[in-house]
């Protein structure tokens, strides 16, 4: 998943990667997910969260092969729903790339990279819309299921093993997957080198929320997954700055919430992305199935299951992701 080389672990508790400022990060919360407990920091300057003494490379590509996507945990039911809410959430990626980077980009015969896969769901929907599709993927039940299910074979490789001298792609994704990795500057130097003239580069990464938009709590669970970096508008486009690439488009999705339910967004997003029902608050509860019911139709219909958000409005809750198109 192009861990690279990243910094060390005493430079990661001392200075953001970003603005390399000594002073400003502060300890917001505890990550206990690997093997260890850890401090995630906060940089007030880029407002950055990273995690102090990361996981090695390859402490992270064990932990991704075998524990990321368990059979036990992904089987049935679980696994369904799942893969329902990833369909949804890919068709809206893919409107969103189709309507940035225009008509040049359905052309057939066009490449498109994805650096974790899932289980394919994204690179089906180019591959019918008559793009070359590649993915990489380090988790064993994801490369099954993807084979399995889309008839896709993904590659269990890192992305920085890619040689740029051999081949390039029209586009390059990285949807929730750059915030789990140790060096995101490097990777997206490493895909920069990889696109081809006139290329781009696709993220979406969860936004960060910051304590004055959500209760401890929140921000508690919040920090205490795998994620390595958490990114707000501004310290995603500093990211692209220091990989040498240019924005073409930043924005901010959440689900399509129907109006009258706009309050219950947060318990909303915690409920579709973590999988719990709010059985004892009825209007929240209410809130998440018309949402559910919302979202399936426009997905059905073809239409976009998200909605955008403004890029200064309130964290919004668990599901309230950032996009951002990039190129040479």
């Amino acid at each position: 998943m192009g861990n690279g080389n990243g910094p060390s672990d005493s430079e990661q508790k001392e200075k953001c990667i970003l603005c390399n400022s000594h002073d400003s990060p502060t300890p917001a919360g505890i990550n206990t997910i690997f093997d260890f407990q850890r401090t995630v920091y906060f940089c007030e300057s880029c407002r950055l969260y990273f995690l102090g003494a990361q996981p090695a490379p390859a402490e992270l590509e064990k932990f991704y092969t075998e524990n990321y996507y368990s059979a036990p945990e992904n089987s049935g039911l679980i696994y369904k729903l799942r893969s329902r809410f990833s369909q949804v959430r890919a068709w809206s990626q893919y409107l969103f790339m189709h309507r940035i980077i225009g008509r040049t980009g359905s052309e057939p015969g066009k490449s498109i990279l994805e650096v974790g896969s899932s289980d394919g769901v994204l690179l089906a929907i180019f591959r019918s819309h008559g793009w070359k599709i590649r993915g990489l993927e380090y988790s064993e039940f994801s490369v099954r299921k993807a084979r399995e299910t889309r008839h896709i074979e993904l590659e269990r490789k890192d992305i920085l093993d890619l040689d740029p001298d051999a081949e390039k792609f029209d586009c390059i994704v990285l949807s929730h997957s750059l915030e789990h990795m140790n060096d995101p500057v490097g990777v997206l130097e490493h895909c920069k080198r990889l696109l081809s003239p006139h290329g781009h580069i696709f993220v979406e990464l969860p936004l960060a929320p910051l304590a004055a938009e959500c209760t401890t709590e929140e921000l508690g669970l919040y920090l205490n997954t795998t994620h390595l970096y958490d990114f707000r508008p501004d310290s995603l486009e500093k990211l692209a700055c220091a990989a040498g690439l240019k924005k073409v488009a930043l924005a901010r999705y959440f689900y399509h919430i129907p109006a009258f339910f706009n309050r219950y967004s947060a318990a909303v997003g915690k409920s579709l992305m973590i999988g719990t029902l709010p059985l004892s608050h009825p209007l929240e509860l209410g809130a998440v199935l018309c949402t559910a019911v919302v979202i399936n139709a426009r997905f059905t219909a073809h239409a976009d299951p998200m909605m955008p958000v403004d890029i200064d409005a309130p964290w919004a809750g668990f599901g309230d992701v950032l996009r951002i198109i990039l190129e040479k």
